[in-house]
This record gives structure tokens, sequence and C-alpha cells, in this order.
């Protein structure tokens, strides 16, 4: 508007007025020209380039979309059915303006009848405070090798990255919770029993507590271990019984979803992801500062959800969801 003020108020010329506003004379004829013509310096509305596909054609392309369709199979469809055909990118690029995301598949280990039993009973009757529960559990990351690039591509022309066929990888082991927190462990080989048993007596009770614990909760942290074979022997569970006041012995088998410790890792997937990490000995180190930077405040988001987490699992029968 000031560029309009400038020639038609204050009578100065096209190429003083493109000095005054540092542009250029070509623009400054752009808009006098759209202002005479309809008194409006924005867009009139369809004035834009047509759109390939129609709102309802998109919606049928989303629809396909959530079908499990990909985009070239879908752009086949679409194709034979529309005068004007449309290449693969529009249909991309409608799929994205959706909920629809492009992402790996997640595996995930499947749930017995029993197994979803347990996990409605444990849902159903946990009656804890969950800030007082330490929950631990061991993790494996890999040094490139798990990594999953995606990307849009055509099948036909797959592009294929190289990776190690056994990359290196790093084991942990750690406790945490929205008070109290082990240190991040790491070791080679395979767990076995003996080796989590020294684990167990080395870090608990669990010895870096949250600066604002209530006093009176310092020694009534809860125990959580999943239900792998070197947590249920007999050694393990001695041990525990004398040195973990209050033990959960009912935690749900496949229950990653229940156990908070899996966002934490997640977390620090994602940290020690920013970095190019090519020896075990640089990711042990990226790992255990990760984990010292997780906060508190970090944790108990995650713990906060857990009474709605076991509302769903009781919801859905036993079934994961979407935690």
């Amino acid at each position: 508007m000031k560029i309009i003020a400038c020639i038609e108020d204050a009578g100065l010329s096209v190429s003083i007025t493109a000095e005054k506003y540092n542009v250029s004379e070509r623009a400054v004829y752009k808009i006098m020209k759209k202002w005479r013509e309809q008194k409006e310096i924005k867009n009139l509305p369809g004035r834009g380039r047509k759109r390939k596909l129609s709102e309802s054609q998109r919606r049928a392309v989303i629809k396909q979309g959530a079908r499990d369709k990909d985009a070239p199979e879908i752009t086949r469809a679409m194709n034979r059915k529309l005068e004007e055909p449309v290449s693969c990118r529009t249909i991309q690029r409608a799929l994205s303006s959706s909920v629809l995301k492009y992402l790996v598949e997640e595996e995930e280990t499947k749930l017995t009848e029993s197994q979803k039993e347990r996990r409605v009973k444990f849902a159903s009757e946990a009656n804890y405070d969950w800030n007082l529960i330490l929950f631990s559990d061991e993790k494996t990351f890999e040094l490139g090798g798990g990594k999953k690039k995606k990307r849009w591509m055509n099948p036909k022309k797959r592009v294929k990255r190289q990776v190690e066929s056994h990359p290196k990888k790093v084991h942990v082991w750690g406790g945490i919770g929205a008070y109290f927190k082990t240190p991040l462990v790491s070791f080679t080989g395979n767990m076995n029993a003996d080796r989590y048993l020294s684990f167990l007596k080395r870090h608990l009770p669990p010895k870096i507590i949250a600066p604002d614990c209530p006093k009176d909760k310092l020694d009534d942290w809860i125990f959580v271990q999943d239900n792998a074979r070197w947590h249920k022997t007999k050694e393990v569970m001695d041990y525990l019984d004398q040195q973990a006041p209050m033990f959960i012995r009912n935690f749900p088998a496949n229950s990653p979803d229940i156990n908070i410790i899996e966002d934490i890792w997640s977390t620090m997937d994602r940290m020690v992801g920013k970095y190019n990490i090519k020896s075990v000995r640089s990711m042990k180190r990226h790992l255990r500062q990760a984990w010292k930077e997780i906060t508190w405040e970090t944790v108990r988001k995650s713990v906060n959800s857990l009474p709605k987490r076991c509302n769903l699992c009781v919801e859905k029968k036993g079934e994961r969801f979407g935690y």
C-alpha cells in the first residue's frame, strides 16, 4: 500500500518508488497493474494454478493410502479414472497433506491369550504410587546397522544403503523412575543370571535420588523388571526379596507399553543418533552422557501417563496400545 501511495498520492515515478523501497521496477509495475484492475493487491480466489485433484479425489487418495496402498499404486488406479493423468508426486503431496506419514513399519512380539489376560489383570489391579517405582531393563544399541532411512522412491529403482551384516553393538542396563535412578551400566556378551545379579548387588538400592523426593519416601522405592529368564532365577529372586522393599512380581510379560523405561530408550536413541558414532567406545560414552542428561521432568511425563496406559490396556482387553 505504501508503493501505491507513493505513485498515486505523492506522484512519484516508478523508478524513484522502486529505489525507495529497494524493489525492481517490474515489481512496482505489477503491483500498480493489480491495484488498478481490481483495487486489491492480494490474489483473488481462484486465480492460482488449478489443482490437479479435486477435494473428493484427494479424499479418495487418502482413503487408499490408509488401506496400505503405496503412491505408485494409487497413481495408476487414479489415472485409470481421470481424464488428465496426474504424476506420482501429486499423489504423494495429497497423502502428505493428511494425517498419514511415511514411516517404517514397527515390529512387535505377538501376544498370547494368556499374556493378554495377565496384562488385563495387572492393569486392572495396579494401585501403586507410580512415582516410587524404579523401572529396570536391558537395551541393545547398534552402531549404524539399526537405523532405517525412509524416503519416497520408485519401487522399481529402490535406493539401497550398504550396512554391515553384523553391526557392532553396545548392551546396557539401568533403572529409572520419577524419584530414583541407577547409573547406566554397559556390558559385552550376552546377559546371564550371574551378571545380572552382580548389577543388582552394585546398584540397589538406587543411589541417584531426585532433589524433590520426599524424605519419608527414600526407602519406599518399588522395583520392576520384565520376565527375562535371567531375572527369574532363584538367586536373583532371593536377593530381590531381601533388598527390594516392594518388588512387583506379577509384572506381565511382553509389556513394553507399560514399562516407561522404553520411552527413555527411545529418547536416548534419538539423542545418540545425532552423532556419527563409529566405535563402541564412543557409543558407550555418548550413551552414558545421554542417560545423565535425561531430566526428571522427562521421566515424569511418562510416569504420569501410566494410569491412562492401564485403562487402555483394560479397554483393549490386553491388546497393545499406542505407547
